[in-house]
């Protein structure tokens, strides 16, 4: 089994904690597939982190993903829907992401792997992700698409 990685972030990132679960967070798509803080928090061990972007006490997104020994491979991420004016001005979202990049070159990775849902492959192609094969079905998620973006 690979070492679970120690990542150095500053505030507004963090790795998620027991005290998140406390926090309302809505986003459409979690609530049809029952993720929660909560999940997340008992998630975050071995391979897999969470990290959530906070500002002013509240947590306005998180990003999940495995570390997959020589590249990162994003699961989720999300904006939280009860902060929408506020999200669309900071972004917290996109900033995760870009600094899960920044992280993967401190650790000499090269890449980074998704799979999209459907509606959002145009918006990760704008952000320099390639789609790598077919899209497949998933129960969960419907049409996934995998893409990944060198770095």
């Amino acid at each position: 089994m690979l070492e679970r990685k120690k990542f150095r972030l500053n505030l507004p990132y963090r790795e998620i904690l027991s005290t998140d679960v406390q926090h309302d967070f809505d986003n459409e798509l979690l609530f049809a597939k029952n993720i929660t803080l909560q999940k997340l928090y008992t998630e975050n061990k071995g391979n897999y982190h969470v990290w959530v972007f906070e500002f002013d006490g509240m947590v306005l997104a998180f990003l999940t993903f495995v570390d997959e020994g020589d590249h990162f491979h994003i699961d989720m991420i999300a904006v939280n829907r009860i902060h929408d004016k506020l999200c669309d001005e900071i972004h917290p979202g996109y900033s995760l992401f870009t600094l899960l990049e920044l992280v993967s070159l401190q650790f000499g990775y090269s890449k980074i792997t998704l799979n999209s849902i459907q509606n959002r492959v145009e918006y990760w192609k704008s952000s320099g992700y390639e789609i790598t094969g077919p899209a497949e079905f998933s129960n969960v998620w419907g049409m996934l698409t995998p893409m990944e973006k060198k770095i």
